[in-house]
């Protein structure tokens, strides 16, 4: 599966009514516009091997906050590349460019520019989204309007492939961005931003999960306590 690798063109529409409504339908028949990539299913024998690893060096880990965030980020892009690993690029930028904009917020006390800064977060993160799952919905759109005016000219179909999970992180990038506008909850260490956005027990599958809920858990620092009699 590629991101954004097949291009097709439709093929030039006739200037007859019914030979444009069949070159419409040939488009869609051999450009589809997105492509679903097989999902990272929980019930697997990847993931039996995987999540019992994970699990104990977290646990073991945990009291060493140095140790745990770098290893808990790193364990969630490798459960994250085993749909494709380009795709870690993409939760890798949207993660960059959000903590960008929520430093910029809370490094300023001007309203106006906090507020620039939130629609400049917030735009990118739910471009991404737009593009990823509407961008061919948009062009066959577009395609059959100006083929209903008669003016029907060959438009670039792009075949794309749906990240697993982008609609999750996306909307989890755009909570934490508007949390920090709205002062309820203070910017995240880089590193904190990324275990949020990619924490993979609820990457590919949620619930999308509030930044003020969230972030202040893994600010906290852990010890074990052992209990007895």
């Amino acid at each position: 599966m590629c991101l954004g690798l097949a291009v097709s063109t439709p093929p030039q529409p006739a200037w007859a009514p019914g030979a444009r409504t069949s070159g419409t339908d040939a488009a869609r028949a051999t450009a589809s516009p997105i492509r679903t990539l097989t999902p990272v299913l929980f019930p697997t024998v990847e993931f039996a091997i995987f999540f019992p690893i994970v699990l104990a060096l977290s646990w073991a880990l945990m009291p060493r906050q140095h140790w745990w965030k770098p290893f808990i980020v790193i364990a969630s892009y490798v459960f994250y590349a085993a749909a494709d690993p380009r795709f870690c690029l993409l939760l890798a930028a949207i993660t960059l460019v959000s903590q960008l904009a929520v430093w910029a917020i809370h490094r300023t006390d001007d309203e106006r520019l906090r507020k620039w800064f939130t629609a400049g977060g917030v735009v990118f993160d739910l471009g991404i989204l737009a593009v990823f799952k509407y961008y061919g919905f948009f062009v066959s759109d577009v395609s059959d309007v100006l083929n209903s005016i008669g003016l029907g000219m060959p438009l670039p179909l792009v075949t794309i492939a749906l990240p697993v999970g982008v609609s999750f992180f996306s909307f989890q990038a755009v909570t934490y961005v508007v949390d920090v506008k709205r002062r309820q909850t203070e910017p995240a260490s880089l590193l904190d931003a990324a275990i949020y956005l990619s924490f993979f027990p609820h990457l590919v599958a949620g619930p999308i999960v509030r930044a003020r809920d969230f972030l202040p858990q893994i600010r906290r620092r852990k010890r074990w306590v052992w209990c007895g009699n």
